[in-house]
């Protein structure tokens, strides 16, 4: 029977315990803070004396939070949509074909990646308010679903991330893809897009996109 515990082993156990519950420790005192009354919660209890779950019903039915849900996951599904269907094929591009200026194009991606997001807020609010190209469906995109929804469409993490995963994948799929469309009576297919195809078709990236997918519609 394998020891689990031992003297090499106690203090990276020891270590990760500490760290586990320090991680959960503010979702723990959120979600216990949600069934408290206002007075418990001002004073900072750690636990209710009852659970009070009417303070789920009450902030559901009220300030319109229903539709402040709503909203959300239309933004968040309408984005990671976006995401992938913008970064899957570039990251293709970026792994399997050359190009001109390929490596110089991705390094500048990456660079990017280094500037702080706050700084990117006014160079995206003078986007969606049309002063810096022209916009269609109207001059600005201010209090509009297209302005919170299109200017994030693009991730460069997810770019980088579906990249990698790309140039790992070993050259038998590639060769079982090529020889998969060589056996169709369609001999055009027989180039890039057909293959990636047969690599999306095939479920290959399916772990990678569901991990992206979870990702950004966290965020």
């Amino acid at each position: 029977m394998i020891k689990i515990f031992n003297a090499e082993t106690k203090l990276p156990y020891v270590i990760l315990f500490i760290v586990t519950v320090v991680s959960i420790y503010p979702f723990f005192y959120m979600i216990s803070t949600s069934f408290m009354t206002v007075g418990e919660a001002i004073n900072q209890y750690l636990l209710p004396k009852k659970l009070h779950f009417e303070n789920y019903l009450e902030v559901w039915t009220s300030n319109n939070f229903q539709r402040y849900t709503i909203n959300s996951l239309i933004i968040a599904t309408i984005v990671v949509s976006g995401i992938l269907f913008t970064s899957i094929p570039a990251a293709y591009s970026f792994a399997r074909i050359d190009f001109p200026f390929k490596n110089i194009i991705f390094y500048f991606l990456l660079v990017s990646l280094m500037i702080p997001e706050i700084i990117m807020l006014l160079p995206h609010l003078l986007i969606i308010r049309g002063e810096i190209i022209p916009l269609p469906f109207g001059p600005s995109w201010m209090n509009s679903l297209q302005g919170l929804t299109v200017p994030f469409m693009g991730n460069i993490f997810v770019i980088f991330l579906l990249r990698q995963y790309f140039k790992k994948i070993p050259k038998e799929f590639i060769v079982v893809a090529e020889s998969g469309i060589k056996s169709k009576t369609d001999i055009d297919k027989y180039n890039d897009v057909g293959i990636f195809n047969f690599l999306i078709g095939e479920s290959i990236l399916k772990s990678s996109n569901i991990n992206d997918k979870i990702r950004e519609f966290l965020n």
